[in-house]
């Protein structure tokens, strides 16, 4: 049915007639709970994630100093990542969270390997062979973020600003570690 005006009265009106086999669903109300039961779980799990990450880091790279150069740019870059579509007007939804999940990742791995490079290895090869892969996935998110389909705008748009962030703050904190603390 549709253009009801008062959902709650038919409702009330088909439970009272008590018909077998028919019943009233506001499919708009209930896919609403869907989602928003979704999202806050998905927000549960990801708190927990990250907790998890961060016992990881902490018994994986034992040194604080580190930790700090590694997780800063993350927190960034999914700061900025969750800002641009609400400075863009767009409120997050479930594909902006989700593609926060991908940004979070990306952004690990940036500031992990900056951080290792800036002790074990040469740095230029480092800088090159990252600046390839943020390249290129920005290009392609970029890409998804011009399309006209808006879930793939969602997705491209955060991911793409997510990387740009996590690169650009991953290697700034690698190169000049007193702007977080002192060696």
């Amino acid at each position: 049915l549709i253009g009801i005006e008062k959902p709650d009265k038919l409702a009330q009106r088909l439970q009272q007639a008590s018909v077998d086999g028919v019943f009233f669903m506001d499919i708009m109300q209930s896919s609403g709970d869907l989602v928003s039961q979704f999202r806050q779980e998905a927000l549960t799990r990801i708190f927990w994630a990250g907790g998890l990450m961060m016992l990881v880091l902490a018994i994986g790279l034992r040194n604080l100093n580190r930790m700090v150069r590694v997780l800063i740019p993350v927190v960034c870059a999914v700061l900025v990542a969750s800002a641009v579509p609400l400075a863009l007007g767009d409120k997050l939804n479930i594909f902006h969270l989700m593609s926060l999940l991908l940004v979070v990742g990306i952004s690990l791995d940036y500031g992990l390997f900056f951080s290792y490079s800036s002790e074990k290895i040469d740095n230029h090869q480092t800088l090159h062979a990252l600046s390839v892969c943020a390249i290129s996935t920005i290009t392609v998110f970029g890409l998804l973020a011009s399309a006209t389909i808006p879930v793939l705008q969602a997705i491209g748009l955060t991911v793409a600003t997510g990387v740009f962030a996590a690169f650009v703050l991953s290697w700034t904190f690698s190169r000049n570690t007193s702007l977080i603390c002192k060696n």
